[in-house]
């Protein structure tokens, strides 16, 4: 690369190493995670110079993303943190159902034909029951390099099934009434469809390349899905898939890597953070075409919109603060100092956010009727995507280089349980909506 390195650049690449992270470039001849996460880091703050070809590379989301070189399929892998095509398959597409000891396997079938699907047979006294209610309290911990997905029952805090899935899968997303989680396998340019109750697998095209973030408008009839750009400084797209049909809208193009994204409450406009392009895209989703940008700040990889449709938070993590949007009139308002904010989840009152903070190992409570952090605790290094459980008393968050997640006490935000999973888990779904 040429050119100087910014200071921010400087003090990530110090994060990095402190945090061990600089292993060797190649494992098993292909690209090490640890230097995509270094790739993509120099890629989006190298300053006045292109960067070298090795930067190159669609990336998950996760926490931004790195991806591949030397015609490696790209693959979308989680920095830190860890949301078209032709849609779900429904329950009536058969497949025979085989038992296999040791996981939970389950082969994707495809749309439009019979399948063979997989169903597990876990360690014994693990197996989830059928109580819907309870299955629907599990958490989906998506492992971006086993190509797997964790069910963790939050009771228990454990394991109880570990679903294979695609290729570099990413952001877990459950539907509106629960019974699914949707999967982003960003290598496999597809989509992994987990049904709660079984955890059979189907498998559907993404209908387009690197499928990253995922969003599902409110009534649960379309999906909206971020398409990773061929490389981390290239624009990406966004679709929408009507589900029932599995047609696909013509893609909408908006800046470098989008990764997560969140719909407002009549599911018309969705806020895409775009990693790469350092911005936010405010779409018109009846339109189909981005009626706003704007710029909240370096490396945006994360945004949340309030239940009641009024403020979308984004977190910028390399400029070490929260940015508060009003959606009246799609302009920021304020902007909350934190410290490298990574994953972000509200109360269950909605009067207060915890953040995880990547480069500082802490977790932080913000007040959000005055925009201030009101607490911070120390948790160790690099915490992840976070998700509050359902009886907010606790919050789940993942640790994608200590391939665990941890068990937060939000009244003490002390790490109370570690539950290990597989390689990198990425992002973790509980769902809110039964």
């Amino acid at each position: 690369m040429n050119g100087k390195w910014s200071r921010s650049l400087s003090l990530t690449i110090a994060s990095l190493e402190f945090a061990k992270l600089g292993r060797s470039r190649h494992v098993n001849g292909k690209t090490n995670r640890s230097w995509r996460v270094f790739s993509a880091v120099v890629t989006v703050l190298c300053v006045g110079a292109a960067c070298e070809d090795d930067t190159k590379a669609p990336a998950g989301n996760v926490d931004a993303a790195i991806a591949p070189t030397n015609n490696e399929a790209a693959v979308s892998a989680p920095l830190i943190d860890g949301q078209a095509g032709t849609v779900p398959a429904t329950a009536d597409q058969a497949g025979t159902v085989a038992s296999t000891a040791g996981r939970a396997d389950v082969v994707p079938t495809d749309v439009g034909r019979a399948g063979t699907s997989t169903t597990n047979d876990v360690d014994a006294g693990t197996v989830p029951n059928d109580n819907r209610s309870e299955r629907t309290n599990n958490a989906y911990v998506s492992n971006s390099f086993s190509n797997s997905v964790s069910v963790i029952d939050t009771v228990m805090n454990e394991v109880v099934a570990t679903i294979p899935v695609g290729t570099a899968p990413v952001n877990p997303t459950f539907t509106p009434d629960c019974q699914q989680v949707y999967v982003s396998n960003s290598q496999a340019d597809t989509l992994s469809v987990i049904d709660v109750n079984s955890n059979e697998v189907t498998t559907v095209p993404a209908g387009g390349n690197f499928p990253s973030g995922l969003a599902f408008t409110p009534d649960g009839k379309q999906l909206v899905v971020t398409l990773l750009g061929e490389t981390v400084l290239t624009p990406g797209y966004v679709a929408v898939i009507t589900l029932d049909t599995g047609e696909v809208s013509p893609l909408i193009p908006v800046d470098a890597q989008p990764e997560r994204l969140a719909l407002s409450k009549n599911g018309e406009r969705a806020y895409v953070a775009n990693i790469g392009g350092q911005t936010l895209s405010v779409i018109d989703l009846t339109r189909g075409e981005v009626v706003k940008t704007i710029i909240p700040g370096n490396l945006p990889f994360n945004v949340m919109i309030s239940p009641d449709g009024n403020r979308v938070y984004v977190a910028a993590m390399m400029s070490n603060s929260v940015v508060v949007i009003d959606t009246k009139i799609d302009e920021i308002v304020d902007t909350i100092t934190t410290d490298s904010p990574n994953g972000m989840a509200f109360s269950l009152d909605f009067r207060s956010m915890f953040v995880t903070n990547a480069f500082t190992g802490t977790v932080q409570e913000i007040s959000l009727e005055t925009n201030e952090v009101v607490r911070t605790e120390s948790v160790g290094g690099l915490p992840g995507f976070i998700e509050l459980a359902k009886d907010g008393k606790h919050a789940y968050f993942v640790r994608p280089d200590g391939d665990t997640v941890e068990v937060l006490d939000t009244e003490t935000l002390t790490v109370v349980d570690t539950i290990t999973v597989e390689a990198v888990p990425s992002v973790i779904a509980i769902c809110h909506e039964i």
